[in-house]
């Protein structure tokens, strides 16, 4: 059973946090997930972006939000729920989608500035409430090996 979901990596699995990419990596590959990389995904401003400007901490994990959305687009079902492995990432993205969400004015600029139209169909979660909650127990203690 291959299950798919859009991925947003976030910068540290590339940098700092390279062995919790790899681990990541190997944790979908040994549960058989699909993850779809998000085309050009840029950092979620999760280190310093609410410092600098009260927009622009939102924006950033909403442009991801709207890639996400494309990938998802593509999905025989019409979407994806987005998995992102970083809590902190986790944080910024869904505090992107709720002001997505509830913020009629922040939405239409987002939808305007971005060129896409907000459906609210691709879920931010984080990769471990999937791996609780998309999975049974079962499931994946069959694939434990050690």
């Amino acid at each position: 059973m291959t299950t798919q979901y859009a991925f947003y990596p976030g910068c540290t699995l590339h940098s700092t946090g390279v062995e919790f990419g790899a681990s990541t990596e190997l944790v979908c590959q040994t549960l058989d997930l699909q993850m779809v990389e998000i085309p050009d995904w840029n950092c979620c401003g999760a280190s310093s972006a609410h410092s600098m400007d009260p927009t622009l901490f939102l924006s950033l994990p909403a442009r991801n939000l709207a890639q996400a959305q494309k990938v998802g687009a593509t999905h025989p079902e019409g979407a994806m729920d987005l998995a992102i492995p970083c809590a902190a990432c986790f944080s910024r993205l869904a505090a992107a989608n709720l002001a997505l969400e509830q913020d009629p004015d922040f939405r239409a600029n987002m939808e305007s500035r971005l060129e896409f139209e907000y459906d609210g169909r691709t879920r931010p979660r984080n990769l471990l409430d999937i791996l609780a909650n998309d999975f049974s127990k079962e499931f994946l203690t069959a694939k434990v090996t050690q």
